[in-house]
């Protein structure tokens, strides 16, 4: 059968603001009785605890021990009495304490001092790339110096940071130069004569 192409059909016309084919989810009837339930017994126990179950102010005690002979059992009067729970107050005690440490362990070791802490960061056989080092190391706020080393007949250049009188300063330097993209300086140990 033939169509008409030229007339158009007109949508059918719905309500405005209802859904075509969508349903509105509904809650339960008995989701909400549970809810309600729920709330009620909330409520009852935290009045409960609250107003009728008074908590009792005195502190927790120990019994004392039964006495064991004939002579103790005319002061069982006297010793079954509750005793009392000590109070502590750990700040008090620990700010009063005072602590002691041997001389023995507050020596220094033999050894202390007797290093001095040098740090090659390159060794070039150009001494343009030597300077360049150098440079970049002069721009993070360190000395370095540049030495002439003769490796199996050639001239290397070295570029080295130090000396240092304490591995904690030559750390603190290698840490602040791989900050600024240096990472190939070595902490090495050198000996006091």
């Amino acid at each position: 059968m033939p169509r008409d192409y030229a007339k158009k059909k007109t949508p059918k016309k719905t309500k405005r603001g209802a859904s075509r084919g969508k349903k509105q989810a509904t809650v339960p009837m008995g989701l909400w009785l549970f809810t309600a339930a729920a709330v009620l017994a909330l409520t009852a126990g935290l009045i409960y605890l609250k107003w009728i179950k008074q908590p009792s102010a005195t502190p927790v005690t120990q019994v004392a021990k039964q006495p064991t002979s004939s002579a103790q059992t005319e002061n069982s009067s006297t010793s079954n009495q509750v005793d009392e729970v000590p109070f502590y107050d750990v700040h008090k005690d620990l700010t009063n304490k005072k602590v002691e440490i041997p001389k023995e362990d507050l020596k220094l070791p033999d050894n202390y001092k007797k290093y001095f802490y040098t740090m090659p960061c390159g060794s070039f056989r150009d001494p343009a790339r030597a300077d360049e080092l150098k440079a970049m190391i002069g721009l993070t706020g360190n000395n370095s110096n540049i030495t002439d080393v003769q490796w199996k007949g050639e001239t290397w250049y070295r570029v080295q940071l130090g000396p240092f009188n304490s591995k904690r300063t030559a750390e603190k330097i290698r840490h602040r130069l791989q900050d600024n993209g240096i990472h190939d300086c070595r902490i090495t140990p050198h000996l006091k004569k």
